[in-house]
């Protein structure tokens, strides 16, 4: 089990995308650039260059990135809609929301799954309706990272549609439908913590009572 209690999920074909452009990033002509730089960037004919200005806009943080990255969110590749997306939620800007709800309908998963985090970090109820329509992913990452922006949206309309997930067969869904619905105040979710505080796997052990300490339940 990876141990993430507030799992903040990228699929793994995302993370080896990001630790290559670390690499690429390192052996580039970088220098340091503005806000307006990186926004002339998105724009760029270099894929490359679109989703590295996408990714350094979201750490910069600056609001005037909000329109471009919104725009990015339509570009033909798929790696600079999963860095807009992570960036609008580093941005945390309410105009952000209704865009990553329609991302939640892109083609490509791991947009899905960088959408579905940040309207996580937006926590605005708006995003419940899309996020319980995720629900019925056959990617597990997408079920995943929708169950946690659930929880962490905090919204008691998720609970019974989540409560059937910590039936699930796979021990990660049902470990963080637990954490969300422990989020939630759900009997059920603290009780299977408490429970996997005693199970024979020490990682499972271990991601439990660190769950319920970071919960405080």
């Amino acid at each position: 089990m990876r141990r993430i209690i507030d799992f903040f999920i990228i699929p793994l074909v995302i993370i080896l995308f990001l630790i290559g452009g670390v690499i690429w990033v390192q052996h580039s002509s970088f220098v340091h650039k503005t806000v307006e730089d990186y926004v002339r960037d998105l724009k760029s004919s270099k894929v490359e260059k679109r989703w590295f200005a996408a990714y350094r806009l979201g750490e910069l943080k600056d609001a005037k990135a909000v329109g471009p990255l919104l725009s990015a969110l339509q570009d033909s590749s798929r790696e600079v809609r999963w860095n807009a997306a992570l960036a609008l939620g580093s941005l945390k800007d309410k105009r952000a929301i209704s865009h990553l709800i329609r991302a939640l309908k892109d083609e490509n998963d791991g947009v899905k799954v960088c959408a579905a985090r940040s309207l996580g970090f937006l926590e605005d109820e708006a995003a419940v309706d899309a996020l319980l329509e995720i629900l019925k992913s056959p990617n597990e990452s997408v079920e995943l990272t929708a169950i946690w922006a659930l929880g962490n949206i905090g919204s008691k309309k998720a609970t019974s549609f989540l409560e059937p997930f910590l039936e699930n067969p796979s021990q990660e869904i049902s470990f963080q439908t637990a954490c969300a619905l422990a989020r939630l105040g759900n009997a059920r979710g603290k009780s299977l913590l408490e429970t996997m505080q005693d199970s024979p796997q020490p990682e499972a052990r271990d991601a439990a009572k660190e769950a319920l300490r970071l919960l405080g339940v």
